[in-house]
């Protein structure tokens, strides 16, 4: 959905937050950034602008020490990107565990044993 150029990303994070505001259908990473830049009505005008101002995409000055407004919003993006990959993951070895437990059950007729369980998402 992103592209290298830094005019063209902050194009992209603009429509994502219009299409965001207006309810239009979203793709999985456009109703994230929508999300995020929602999060940020300190942002909003500018990422609004961006949208406008491709070419002008070089002018955009921010104030000494402020950190890049779109740098920040892309650093959220990352890390909830990151969240949902390591969740992804989690999910599936706890998914391993699960059935593990409940294979055991249902072979030997007996109740899951929850305390295998817990050591298995231990591990």
């Amino acid at each position: 959905m992103f592209p290298a150029d830094r005019g063209q990303l902050r194009a992209c994070y603009a429509q994502a937050f219009h299409k965001w505001q207006t309810k239009a259908p979203l793709e999985p990473l456009e109703a994230l950034v929508g999300e995020v830049v929602a999060e940020h009505p300190q942002y909003h005008r500018l990422v609004k602008v961006a949208g406008k101002a491709r070419k002008e995409e070089g002018t955009f000055e921010f104030a000494r020490g402020e950190p890049n407004p779109f740098l920040h919003l892309s650093m959220h993006v990352a890390l909830c990107e990151g969240q949902s990959c390591a969740r992804h993951n989690a999910e599936h070895s706890m998914m391993e565990c699960l059935s593990e437990i409940m294979w055991s059950a249902q072979t030997n007729h007996r109740p899951p044993d929850e305390a295998a369980f817990l050591r298995c998402l231990r591990r």
